[in-house]
């Protein structure tokens, strides 16, 4: 087997540090690698300024303490107020997506990027909210619909419809929980359709046997009508 150079070292601790969030002690990485490297060798590659650069470079760490780069781009990207995007921040703070992905791997830096994430949005929702308000207040219909639908004292209609027909599917349920154990299974696949088309608003049709709809008369026919609607 080739021996290993100082740089395939260094992407080598890199990989481990993808797989593990860690950085490798020499036994694991052999283990992890199928290298067999000295004490000797790894002290002289993990000591060398080299090396050191290499991970601070790439955000590879265990520190359990953050540095200033990594405060500084936790306030640019939960500063609300400045008008550009993720990889805009990034680039500004000078810090490339790869390292940030590798720093995201240091549980202290992760817990302080989303404690100051979850803060800006508890002051953004302040903002929004008050917001609506003021709009509210100035005669904004529509501001003033969603500011009574947050408080409760608006419902739109169409939620209105959609809670009335899922009580009324309860109940026609229960009726044919009911009716089901006095009827044929025939009639009550009848019934049961009958109930469906009420509900979805096609009230005046009622489905036969082979597939074709009938009108069903709005005011009670004639017997001679019943007759011919029973055949």
């Amino acid at each position: 087997m080739t021996a290993m150079t100082a740089d395939e070292f260094c992407a080598q601790v890199k990989l481990f540090f993808w797989r593990k969030g860690k950085l490798p002690k020499r036994e694991e990485f052999n283990v992890e690698f199928g290298t067999t490297i000295d004490i000797a060798k790894w002290d002289k590659w993990t000591n060398s300024e080299k090396f050191n650069e290499y991970c601070v470079a790439n955000g590879i760490t265990d520190s359990k303490y953050l540095i200033r780069a990594q405060l500084e781009v936790i306030d640019l990207l939960t500063n609300p107020s400045l008008p550009m995007t993720f990889s805009q921040k990034l680039k500004k703070a000078g810090v490339s997506p790869d390292k940030f992905r590798n720093w995201q791997k240091n549980p202290t830096f992760l817990k302080v990027l989303r404690e100051r994430t979850n803060a800006m949005g508890e002051t953004e929702r302040h903002a929004v909210y008050s917001s609506l308000v003021d709009r509210a207040s100035k005669g904004n219909a529509q501001a003033q619909r969603l500011y009574l639908e947050l408080i409760g004292d608006y419902t739109p209609s169409t939620k209105v419809e959609q809670t009335n027909v899922t009580g009324t599917r309860e109940i026609v349920l229960k009726l044919i929980e009911a009716i089901q154990r006095h009827v044929d299974p025939l009639t009550l696949t009848k019934i049961t359709a009958d109930f469906e088309l009420i509900i979805t608003g096609v009230a005046d049709k009622k489905p036969e046997p082979d597939g074709l709809f009938l009108s069903i008369p709005t005011s009670p026919p004639e017997p001679e009508e019943m007759k011919l609607l029973d055949v």
